[in-house]
């Protein structure tokens, strides 16, 4: 395992972990947080599929997280904090990192703020007419 400096403890503490318990101060461990973000790859994986995952793709995930749990790869950040969590699976658009729209009507802008209020980057095109 890669061995993280104490600057990027300090960082992934703050950012990435979450509480144990919803108002207690305890944190994930980075062992907790790679289990919780391989939870919403399996569920995001079986949901695209409409089945469970076969011997070759639990092969798969179990590859990737000795590969996160050493820190040689890395998920997204947004992943690595939402991963697993039913704001997740309840606003995928949480997940979003940025997004591109046409905007041509009050509805496109109200979509394009919605996903800024989410923390999603939004380029867009205006189109008149």
């Amino acid at each position: 395992m890669t061995k993280p400096t104490a600057r990027a403890m300090a960082t992934a503490l703050r950012t990435y972990h979450r509480p144990v318990k919803e108002g207690e101060p305890m944190l994930e461990s980075w062992g907790q947080v790679v289990d919780r973000v391989i939870s919403h790859q399996r569920w995001l994986w079986e949901r695209a599929l409409g089945r469970s995952l076969n011997e070759q793709e639990d092969d798969e995930l179990e590859e990737l997280r000795r590969l996160v749990e050493g820190r040689f790869i890395m998920p997204a950040g947004r992943t690595l904090w939402l991963g697993g969590t039913e704001l997740a699976k309840k606003r995928e658009s949480s997940m979003f990192n940025c997004s591109f729209t046409h905007v041509e009507t009050v509805y496109d802008v109200v979509d394009v703020l919605w996903l800024l209020l989410q923390g999603c980057g939004v380029g867009f095109r205006p189109i008149t007419g």
